[in-house]
């Protein structure tokens, strides 16, 4: 039997390098971006290389550490200027979490447990912020709450259009304006780790690789309602595109919505 060929590594140094310090790019958001695009792409195993060269090119000298993230945690906020490994890690799973919603459960998980087995015990038993599990217990947190919330974020997503695209969503299959309604509220709205501008950049970056030009159409005027420039946004188009063609995308680049 011939040895099993294993895929070329994408996120290479270099690579990472150039999102990293891209003038257009929003500060501290590269990591996540590119972490959803491979995973959405099918190439989970790029992601600890992603979260490896955040940890040394970004995150706070020493962050990782066990007795950093302990006063960390301790004080509620890092310890020094800049990104804390612990930061840096929540947001990448989040933004992992998030992209389930758009890109398939099976893809997340995947990816979720390839960061798991390079990422250090004391990150990973670090409390979520999120607080999804406490909130269906939480009495100052009802469920009407939650799905008003995602409500509230949908319309500022899609604007004055918000009403009709609901609408098709509902004619097409009444069940489907519930599942939207349960992914905006439980999902897509909680901003306790990733904000709205950076919750819509990241479903950009998850929308691209599908070719879903119709739901990638919504959500790149959805960043700019959610804070995002107009540069922001196609800077992330542009690096994810780059990350497309490395992995030998089936799709083509002209064919992908622009603003």
């Amino acid at each position: 039997m011939p040895p099993i060929s294993l895929p070329v590594p994408l996120a290479t140094h270099n690579f990472l390098s150039y999102f990293h310090h891209h003038p257009a790019l929003p500060k501290h958001t590269f990591y996540f971006i590119a972490s959803v695009a491979f995973s959405i792409l099918n190439r989970p195993e790029e992601i600890p290389r992603v979260w490896d060269y955040a940890l040394k090119e970004l995150a706070i000298r020493g962050s990782a550490e066990e007795d950093y993230v302990r006063k960390e945690l301790a004080s509620g906020c890092a310890l020094g200027d800049g990104e804390s490994a612990l930061t840096i890690h929540r947001k990448i799973r989040e933004a992992l979490l998030k992209s389930a919603a758009i890109g398939g459960l099976p893809k997340a998980i995947n990816a979720l447990n390839l960061l798991k087995k390079s990422t250090p015990a004391h990150i990973l038993a670090a409390p979520s912020p999120t607080q999804r599990r406490l909130s269906h217990n939480a009495p100052d947190v009802t469920s009407a709450q939650i799905i008003a919330r995602g409500n509230t974020f949908f319309d500022r997503v899609y604007g004055k259009v918000s009403r009709r695209v609901m609408g098709s969503m509902r004619n097409s299959y009444d069940d489907l304006g519930v599942v939207a309604e349960l992914m905006y509220g439980h999902v897509f709205s909680n901003i306790e780790v990733l904000g709205e501008r950076d919750t819509s950049l990241l479903l950009v970056a998850g929308l691209i690789p599908q070719n879903v030009n119709p739901q990638l159409k919504g959500h790149l005027k959805g960043a700019l309602n959610n804070g995002a420039t107009v540069e922001e946004v196609m800077a992330v188009r542009e690096v994810v595109l780059k990350i497309c063609e490395k992995a030998n995308w089936g799709g083509e680049e002209a064919g992908v919505a622009k603003l």
